[in-house]
């Protein structure tokens, strides 16, 4: 018995000499496989984030990396800034008594040149529709905005708006931007209200315009007063319709404040009237009821106030004026006059020395003031 038949299977040796050769070639060659593998997959990889056409580029062909178009920054911000804006709506309140309407959506770019002639500082920003402004006149300064609206199509409002400072010279700047941009109407022709009954309902209408402080109406309003005041039997009419004396005083007060010099003027002519007794001249009658009432409220509540007229000179720049508030002083009677002296001494005093000499106006003002200081 051989040494074979003890196994249950044949070995076979050539078999098994294939398979050990089989295994050697594997190890030899394990690395350089892992290797190709490897560089296959980042062949791949690389043609997946190819954004070009992937049909018929093979593993070997260098795939082509492409990008959007590159914009320099400096053309974005150009196309930006260039571009128009639309103006802003109207908002729900804004001022009125500091606003003019315009049918011009480039009026700021007049404005901006009319500001620069009036030595008004300006920054104009196109794209916001506003122009920033500061201004310095006689020891006064004041920082505004005018910014552009728009109410309706076509229809713009140019808005004064004041940040801080004199509201006397924002006005004022205000009255030169409307004189010189507002639309010129051919004014209207209004007949003398100085014949017309004042019933209740043009009393109302009256009464509503003069209370609107800042404004045309308030300005329409005294000027049409000036005309129903200029004579001496409708006195007793309008300080009924006003509420009595104190009334028209108050009112009279806010509009001196307002800021305009028109309505100023109106004011002040409305009350020398009413004061005084009639639009002519002063005369040594004796005075009626209601202008006892108003030569009182006067000297109580108003003297003070237009005394400051001639101390402040840029306040009220009319001569006309100014004599109108002389015409009331003059207008006092005595008892009134020794009431002032008690009162405003110090007053009568000082008034005189702050209006500049050798002027007509001065004199009339030394005549008017030391007439209170010489009443016994």
């Amino acid at each position: 018995m051989d040494q074979n038949s003890f196994l249950e299977f044949p070995i076979d040796f050539q078999e098994s000499q294939k398979r050990a050769d089989s295994k050697s070639v594997d190890s030899l060659s394990k690395s350089e496989f892992y290797r190709s593998y490897d560089e296959r997959d980042l062949g791949l990889q690389k043609l997946s984030l190819s954004r070009g056409p992937s049909r018929g580029v093979g593993l070997s062909d260098v795939p082509v990396m492409r990008s959007a178009p590159q914009i320099s920054s400096e053309v974005r911000s150009s196309e930006i800034r260039d571009k128009p804006t639309p103006v802003p709506d109207l908002p729900v309140y804004y001022e009125a008594r500091s606003s003019f309407a315009t049918g011009n959506v480039e009026i700021l770019a007049d404005i901006y040149s009319f500001l620069l002639e009036l030595r008004v500082e300006s920054h104009y920003t196109q794209r916001a529709h506003r122009i920033d402004c500061s201004a310095c006149r006689n020891s006064k300064s004041a920082s505004f905005v005018v910014a552009l609206f728009q109410a309706t199509v076509g229809q713009y409002v140019v808005e004064v708006q004041r940040r801080s400072g004199c509201n006397m010279l924002t006005r004022k700047i205000y009255n030169e931007l409307v004189g010189h941009f507002e639309k010129k109407e051919k004014p209207k022709a209004v007949p003398s209200w100085g014949h017309v009954e004042l019933d209740d309902e043009t009393s109302e209408v009256l009464v509503l315009m003069a209370s609107n402080s800042g404004s045309d109406q308030q300005r329409e309003a005294f000027r049409l007063l000036c005309d129903i005041a200029g004579g001496r039997d409708s006195h007793d009419k309008i300080l009924s319709a006003f509420g009595g004396a104190a009334k028209i005083v108050s009112l009279v007060s806010d509009a001196l404040n307002s800021g305009d010099l028109e309505t100023e003027r109106y004011v002040c002519i409305f009350l020398a009237n009413m004061v005084c007794g009639g639009s002519d001249a002063f005369t040594a009658e004796i005075p009626s009821k209601s202008q006892s009432e108003m030569q009182r409220q006067f000297v109580e509540k108003l003297f003070v106030h237009v005394s400051g007229i001639f101390t402040e000179l840029e306040r009220l720049g009319s001569l006309e004026t100014k004599k109108q508030i002389l015409r009331c002083m003059d207008s006092l009677p005595a008892a009134l006059a020794q009431e002032v002296r008690r009162r405003y001494s110090k007053t009568c005093k000082d008034v005189p020395g702050a209006v500049p000499p050798g002027t007509e106006l001065s004199s009339l003002v030394s005549a008017s003031y030391g007439r209170f200081l010489d009443v016994q």
